[in-house]
């Protein structure tokens, strides 16, 4: 007996979970089961079932579909719309304009296809007939609805001769093109399609409704996820409880619309590849909200909707309800401009993967916090890691965000000291000696203020939380070093960064205050109080190295690069004196290797830098593998030495 060929639906990456091939296998082999990772529908197929026909392939629109299928021509007819009833508009996430079209197909004796909610969580296509039941699909529901029997319902009512309206995003209204077509009932089928930009999980939307429930003690009975509460403009969301109280969001403190809108944490995979977001439309009719029409006659901030014309079919629609929408032509460059996300790809996310997995575990909002924060130290890697390293933290990382960005036992692993007056780097070490392996490399990197900041020697921690109050008032850097070890990677970057520039405010505003310098305006001064602070911060550093050895690590000192700019404007005799000659000293009293990038060419451009102090993102990933190799490859002189500044 001849082997049967199975069918070969869409990977996950592009399937768009719209369940065409479900519908077209006549032999119901194939059911759209949700996943349990991510919450989105998928296919699956039983083998036992499938004799191989192929209809399912053939409907699958990410099989086939192009941008220019079903495509009379590019649209030429835009409008800016809304509904002149304000009761419709009340209650539509935009102008009203997807209710007023519904309306005039209903009133033909027609049927209309839209979303509606099915329980609190839950969203499926519906099919109405009764303009009273028009309420049940206005509004936006941010997650994929369910297609279930629609197909089935929409050639039922078209073979009896009937309209059919049929609402979705385009994915979904391709899929009900292409299924139409095959079935030969194309006639009488009017299409409209959403300006999407995205598709977020069901899942994602039901662990955000617990979270809320657990937060407030109290059931969630609704979700208005855009409302207009404070005109168009700012729409916002609002819960409603089931003892009747509400609790009301701006759109962004939604953090459910959050995780979709500002970095596509919670989005479908299927839309980083989405071939829909053309200008070319598969459908009859587009509409969306119209971000950024600026009219005088909309001016009401109560919502506007484009209305984008695709075919005659739509034209024809489109005129037969214009009196009852306030219209004015337009652009499609304004509709694209002011609506970029649909149609552009979305950037796709590498976090989405951990997201999934904590959300089973954690809250909604841990679950998104900690995904963003490892998405961050992804971005923050030096991936291009040299032969002989197992894993290489970005050069500009101080050892509090190399620490607690790991996971698992530092063995092998290299850490930057970085900024940090020195007596702080003894602690860090301290804190964190449990996870690091014997052998491993730790560098010491050095600046120019170094060797002119507060110390140990000088201040007890009560006499610099003294100083740095009369300063302005610092971060209390004593107890955040002790809550590192607690805190792991879940840490708020914000405040890190707040932490980490009131550390640098210490360094450089001790630094004016004591020693009478402004800004970067180095000077020349030589006292007692200079070569004080010399001497205390070279026996910090000894200390440090001390310390290092006696954890059987291997210490190597880094100077870091600065820009020409100001490598020529720092005088050299202040370099010598406050930098190279204290650290000559403790190379040769400590027998230490000292990598010197202060002012290696390599690294001079202005383009490597944030500003003329500290290396930017590429710059300081070219730093890191420029020493990570030079250490490894163990040179007994330092290459810069004869790569000087131009």
């Amino acid at each position: 007996m001849k082997d049967l060929k199975m069918a070969i639906l869409a990977d996950q990456e592009h399937c768009t979970g719209c369940g065409c091939c479900a519908a077209v296998c006549a032999r119901n082999a194939i059911e759209m089961k949700r996943s349990d990772v991510n919450g989105f529908l998928y296919p699956q197929i039983t083998k036992e079932k499938c004799v191989g026909c192929g209809l399912c392939e053939q409907a699958c629109p990410a099989l086939h579909i192009t941008a220019e299928q079903g495509i009379e021509k590019i649209c030429s007819e835009v409008y800016a719309a809304s509904a002149i009833e304000d009761e419709i508009r009340e209650h539509s996430a935009s102008g009203g304009v997807f209710s007023v079209f519904a309306a005039g197909v209903l009133e033909e004796g027609g049927c209309v296809v839209g979303v509606a909610w099915e329980g609190m969580t839950s969203a499926c296509h519906r099919m109405i007939q009764d303009k009273s039941d028009l309420a049940l699909l206005r509004g936006t529901k941010y997650f994929q609805s369910r297609m279930g029997s629609i197909y089935e319902e929409i050639q039922k009512m078209l073979g009896q001769g009937k309209k059919v309206l049929f609402c979705g995003t385009p994915c979904q209204v391709r899929a009900v093109g292409n299924y139409c077509k095959m079935k030969g009932i194309e006639d009488g089928l009017i299409l409209v399609d959403l300006l999407c930009r995205g598709i977020p999980s069901q899942k994602a939307y039901e662990h955000w409704i617990w979270e809320e429930e657990e937060k407030q003690g109290r059931r969630i009975q609704f979700v208005q996820m855009k409302e207009k509460r404070n005109g168009w403009n700012k729409v916002g969301t609002r819960v409603t409880f089931e003892n009747g109280s509400e609790t009301y969001y701006s759109f962004y403190e939604n953090v459910f619309a959050d995780s979709f809108l500002r970095d596509n944490t919670s989005v479908r995979n299927s839309c980083y590849h989405c071939p829909c977001k053309t200008v070319k439309r598969g459908s009859d009719l587009t509409i969306g909200d119209f971000w950024g029409y600026r009219n005088p006659g909309f001016a009401d901030n109560k919502g506007i909707s484009v209305v984008i014309v695709n075919s005659e079919r739509g034209r024809k629609l489109f005129e037969s309800v214009r009196g009852n929408l306030k219209t004015a032509p337009s652009t499609m460059w304004r509709v694209v401009n002011g609506n970029r996300a649909a149609f552009e790809p979305l950037k796709e996310n590498k976090a989405r993967d951990v997201f999934w997995k904590l959300l089973d575990e954690y809250s909604f909002t841990t679950a998104l916090n900690t995904a963003r924060d490892w998405r961050r130290l992804e971005l923050e890697k030096f991936t291009d890691v040299p032969d002989g390293l197992e894993v290489v933290n970005v050069g500009t990382a101080q050892a509090k965000y190399a620490f607690d960005y790991q996971e698992v036992p530092i063995h092998g692993y290299n850490m930057a000291l970085y900024k940090n007056p020195l007596m702080y780097n003894i602690e860090i070490l301290r804190n964190h000696r449990e996870k690091m392996a014997s052998g491993v490399i730790v560098l010491i990197t050095l600046e120019y203020p170094i060797f002119l900041c507060p110390n140990s020697h000088e201040l007890s921690m009560e006499e610099a939380r003294r100083i740095r109050a009369d300063c302005g008032g610092y971060a209390k850097e004593e107890s955040f070093l002790r809550q590192i070890g607690a805190r792991n990677y879940r840490i708020n970057h914000k405040k890190f960064w707040e932490v980490d520039q009131e550390l640098y405010d210490l360094i450089h505003l001790g630094w004016e205050r004591t020693i009478g310098i402004q800004g970067i305006v180095l000077q020349c001064l030589e006292n007692e109080q200079v070569r004080q602070k010399r001497k205390y911060a070279v026996e910090d550093l000894e200390n440090l190295i001390s310390y290092c050895r006696s954890a059987s690590w291997k210490p190597i000192l880094v100077g870091l690069p600065y820009s020409k700019e100001l490598n020529d404007y720092v005088p050299r005799e202040f370099k010598e004196r406050n930098f190279y000659e204290p650290v000559a000293r403790v190379e040769k009293e400590m027998n230490i290797t000292f990598y010197d990038y202060s002012e290696d060419s390599r690294f001079a451009a202005l383009d490597n830098y944030m500003n003329v102090w500290f290396l930017n993102e590429r710059g300081r990933k070219k730093f890191t593998r420029v020493v990570y190799e030079e250490i490894l490859q163990g040179k007994e002189e330092n290459g810069t030495k004869q790569n000087g500044m131009d």
